[in-house]
């Protein structure tokens, strides 16, 4: 594995979908990679792909091989499945199972149409209990999940507070209450709770920003994602 364009991938993307769109979703890190070859794999293809900032889902997936979630009868993606009944609530579409595989089989992180996923922290994994970069010697940040956060975390919030003026989406929404601290760190501005049940809001110029529930939290109805995605419709 070539360090140097271990890097360039932790300072160079950042997810799915395009800058243009007016809903970004901002989750902790990306998971679904459980060891370094994996890694590298996703890593060389960034790369012959021309180290885009933000990638085609669908194109991206099938070039590392994990392309499953895109296929027809495709099963639901966990986390994805949530963000996109939030989207199409939204914009007053059904968000019935269907409705949902459809969008995530043909829209999810495209670059023309639909949503953007961005990621705070730029190493997938599997969970947040299993570290297995610090081999990567060369790069000291990677000693530990504790040393990478603390490194990385800085670098990526100023660069989405950066992007955030710069292209003005009309929502941005990060999920994961238990990172509150993260996301008021990131906006530099303190969250307060909204109209909507365990959601956070405030506005960074004419962005409007929530905090809401994990995707993958216990205790939420399929309706509570159409509710959010309303609650964005009438705040907007």
């Amino acid at each position: 594995m070539n360090p140097a364009s271990v890097a360039g991938y932790m300072n160079g993307f950042y997810g799915y979908g395009s800058w243009k769109h007016p809903l970004w979703f901002i989750g902790m890190e990306e998971g679904g990679c459980d060891s370094l070859n994996e890694f590298n794999r996703r890593v060389e293809v960034w790369i012959q792909q021309g180290r885009k900032e933000l990638e085609d889902a669908r194109s991206y997936h099938e070039a590392i091989g994990v392309d499953t979630w895109f296929r027809n009868g495709a099963r639901l993606q966990q986390t994805w499945g949530k963000l996109i009944r939030v989207y199409l609530s939204l914009h007053q579409q059904p968000t019935d199972r269907e409705s949902v595989r459809r969008f995530q089989m043909e829209c999810f992180g495209n670059q023309e149409r639909g949503f953007t996923l961005l990621e705070l922290f730029p190493l997938p994994s599997v969970d947040a209990k299993r570290w297995f970069y610090s081999s990567i010697t060369e790069l000291p940040e990677l000693a530990s999940r504790d040393k990478y956060t603390s490194v990385m975390y800085p670098k990526r919030a100023d660069e989405f507070r950066r992007r955030i003026r710069l292209h003005q989406p009309k929502q941005v929404v990060c999920y994961g209450l238990t990172y509150r601290s993260k996301w008021e760190g990131l906006v530099e501005q303190t969250l307060e709770q909204s109209a909507l049940e365990d959601v956070l809001e405030t506005k960074v110029s004419n962005t409007l920003v929530l905090v809401m529930p994990h995707p993958v939290s216990h205790g939420r109805t399929q309706a509570y994602w159409s509710e959010v995605g309303k609650y964005l419709k009438c705040r907007s």
